[in-house]
């Protein structure tokens, strides 16, 4: 990567990093525990499962080999254009479902923050041509280790966009 790759990610980091943070303003320790219907996801679980994702996918794309580069212009596009799409439902793979770890935002908040960062340092830190490194993403299949980079910036803000429609739901039902 090199020194404007590794700034633009780690600003888009931040800024999904934000949209997360930024969704959580008006949420109450009661609203995040609470499920807007039988079987949906709560505040809590949306997090949690941020934060295993996060360290599942980091760990593909660290400990993926190095290739030859596979860029895909137009694949990136479509991630960066619709990996926040919440209007196509995605069915969390087996192990990234919520267990109900967390009883606090603080304490949901401070393990998203601790993965988020070690992103960061990981990406600050690199200076391996991502596009040479081949991972599987449990959705998506494969894809290139920058693409994998690309579904981590979007993944917050698909759930940003959740946490809204949960408390949309629960103001609703008051």
């Amino acid at each position: 990567m090199n020194e404007e790759e590794i700034s633009l990610m780690v600003a888009d980091l931040e800024a999904s990093r934000a949209a997360l943070i930024n969704s959580l303003r008006d949420v109450t320790e009661a609203d995040a525990t609470r499920h807007r219907a039988p079987g949906r996801w709560s505040v809590l679980d949306c997090i949690e499962h941020l934060v295993i994702a996060e360290h599942y996918l980091l760990r593909q794309i660290v400990e993926a080999p190095q290739g030859e580069p596979v860029p895909d212009a137009k694949r990136e596009e479509r991630i960066r254009r619709f990996g926040a799409d919440r209007s196509r439902p995605m069915q969390a793979p087996e192990g990234a479902n919520p267990t109900g770890r967390y009883q606090s935002l603080a304490d949901s908040l401070r393990d998203f923050n601790a993965a988020r960062t070690t992103t960061i340092r990981f990406v600050e830190g690199c200076d391996t041509d991502l596009r040479a490194r081949s991972v599987s993403h449990p959705v998506l299949g494969t894809l290139n280790a920058w693409e994998m980079l690309l579904t981590i910036v979007a993944h917050p803000h698909r759930h940003a966009g959740q946490i809204r429609e949960i408390l949309q739901g629960l103001a609703e039902a008051k």
